[in-house]
């Protein structure tokens, strides 16, 4: 009886303070049992499903654990026993689930987002508005993508040396050694290396002097790409002439300074190649494409058509998808990819081939209308902007033309494809008049001219030539026709009259070749009406002025031989008169 009072008088005080110590002296104040070990656990009942569904009036928030049948912690909660796994989404999936009870969300009036790398991707609004790319979706699904474009044809950047400074877009980091300033990169039209898909302006690199070791490398700044996979291609060439030289194009990231991929090493073979390929980035980075060349008195490499793209749009396959095709939607708003049909009531007089390059050709059947100001045109293609003057078309990269009043202006030089291949107009295609500042300049070079002869025609010629005044049948202005009384009195030659005499100077026929069958080569036909070369008839007046003062010079000479005969017989009789 002692022993038993003896008891009760040590456990009371832990009664009293209702805290339990087992491995430590100084229980934790909230905790009614705190249990302390670094080498071992607590061990709950364990216990298959069918022993824990045989517990008589099981109590609220007993706890077991169950071996089989989803083995894990189980405690009751008044009314089941629920799964410690159950209280949140498993990640490897869940059971016992019931879509009206069990849900991913907010019970208040709140949206959630769904995230990635600590990220949103996703954003369900409280309306159940649906963003992908976009925490303000406004519609039930609202996708916003993103996207990268950068082209560099290097058409709208003069030729000439590329600068060494980094602070430009398009520079080159210059480790040359004893070379000159043009052997580095340069913007030129032309380039050594073959490459038959650069056209005009591109990026160069040739060889320089013999004790030239080059070694320059071209930057081309992308700037910050927000996108984690980018298409990349370009055109180059790539002349190798011995085992030193190379060419080495890479991808590089400028915020961790390293390379990101390389597109080729080249060093032992000629190339004229297209490179095209996808390229996994580090969203938000700075990124330029760098092309290294290194030689010494090698043949050197060449860029051109340089394309960064990238879009993370909209992805939808159904198993129908292909090119060219459109997403076609039917009754029920279920939609399916479809090749496109014309509509039936308008715009049925485009058509074209479908693809995805820029040759893929265009077509319109009817007159086309570009610009403001009118709905229907009668030219096969017209531009205006719906005023008198102004209306610009562009051709090319910087040249263009410009309508006036009555006129057409031009921006830049107007010449012919090839050298001294064409005529501006033709005997039955006329300009009535061109005005100039210092006139036109006919090409005389001596390097330019074979089978020089001294000039047969001049005096004879020139007495024979008929000199006339005369009005044309029809002077027109435009397309108006002007009164006879106002017609201008014009001064020349008749070309009939002139063909007998000097018929070098005198167009008789026409050259062309025919647009449709250019396999005949260049042709010849009568012209229509004869005209007159009158710069042709000038060597032939100066060498007829030239003859003439010869024969001024003796008659001359002559006169002064007779005046000085009459003086000396002056002398010899002096009284005679």
């Amino acid at each position: 009886m002692k022993k038993i009072i003896y008891f009760l008088f040590i456990i009371l005080p832990f009664v009293a303070t209702s805290q339990v110590g087992i491995g430590t002296t100084n229980p934790n104040p909230s905790s009614l049992l705190d249990i302390t070990d670094t080498t071992k656990g607590v061990l709950v009942p364990r216990m298959t499903q069918a022993q824990r569904d045989a517990i008589t009036g099981p109590a609220t928030g007993l706890l077991i654990y169950q071996t089989n049948n989803s083995p894990g912690f189980y405690y009751f909660n008044g009314t089941i026993w629920v799964s410690f796994a159950s209280a949140g989404w498993s990640t490897t999936g869940n059971n016992g689930t019931s879509p009206s009870i069990n849900k991913v969300g907010t019970i208040d009036n709140q949206g959630f987002s769904l995230a990635t790398n600590n990220t949103e991707k996703i954003r369900v609004s409280n309306t159940g508005n649906v963003g992908i790319g976009t925490n303000a979706p406004s519609t039930r699904l609202h996708i916003v993508g993103s996207s990268f474009e950068y082209l560099q044809p290097f058409t709208s950047i003069a030729t000439g040396n590329i600068t060494t400074s980094t602070a430009a877009s398009l520079y080159y980091i210059n480790n040359n050694t004893s070379c000159g300033v043009d052997d580095g990169w340069r913007i030129e039209n032309t380039s050594s290396a073959n490459c038959t898909n650069c056209n005009g302006n591109r990026a160069v690199i040739d060889y320089g002097a013999s004790s030239c070791a080059q070694n320059a490398t071209l930057v081309v700044q992308l700037g910050v790409i927000n996108i984690d996979t980018v298409t990349i291609s370009f055109d180059y060439g790539y002349d190798d002439y011995n085992t030193t030289d190379q060419f080495i194009a890479t991808l590089y990231n400028n915020t961790t300074n390293s390379v990101v991929a390389t597109f080729f090493n080249l060093s032992t073979a000629d190339a004229n190649a297209t490179h095209s390929g996808n390229y996994t980035i580090i969203p938000g980075n700075n990124y330029s494409l760098r092309f290294q060349y290194i030689g010494t008195y090698a043949g050197g490499a060449t860029v051109d058509n340089i394309s960064v793209r990238s879009s993370n749009g909209l992805q939808i396959v159904d198993g129908f998808q292909a090119n060219g095709k459109v997403l076609v939607s039917n009754a029920t708003g279920q939609a399916t990819w479809q090749n496109p049909t014309p509509s039936n009531t308008i715009d049925q007089d485009w058509t074209w081939n479908s693809g995805s390059t820029n040759t893929d050709p265009i077509y319109h059947v009817a007159n086309v209308f570009i610009g403001s100001g009118a709905t229907t045109t009668t030219r096969n293609l017209q531009a205006w902007n719906g005023t008198a003057t102004g209306t610009i078309v562009e051709v090319g990269s910087v040249e263009y033309l410009q309508d006036g009043i009555n006129e057409i202006r031009v921006s830049d030089l107007f010449t012919p494809l090839t050298d001294a291949s064409q005529d501006l107009g033709t005997t039955a295609r006329r300009w009535t008049a061109v005005y100039a500042t210092n006139g036109t300049i006919q090409t005389s070079d001596i390097r330019l001219k074979e089978d020089i002869q001294p000039l047969n025609y001049g005096l004879e010629e020139i007495l024979k030539l008929r000199p006339v005044s005369f009005q044309w049948k029809e002077e027109k202005a435009d397309d108006f026709i002007i009164p006879s009384k106002e017609k201008e009195t014009k001064l020349g030659f008749i070309a009939q009259e002139v063909l007998q005499v000097i018929p070098e100077a005198i167009v008789t026929k026409d050259w062309f070749i025919d647009g449709e069958h250019p396999e005949n080569g260049l042709q010849e036909k009568e012209s229509e009406r004869l005209g007159i070369s009158y710069s042709e008839i000038i060597p032939v007046t100066i060498k007829a002025i030239q003859e003439q003062q010869i024969k001024i010079d003796a008659l001359k000479e002559t006169n002064k031989k007779l005046k000085n005969l009459v003086n000396q017989i002056k002398q010899s009789h002096p009284n005679r008169k």
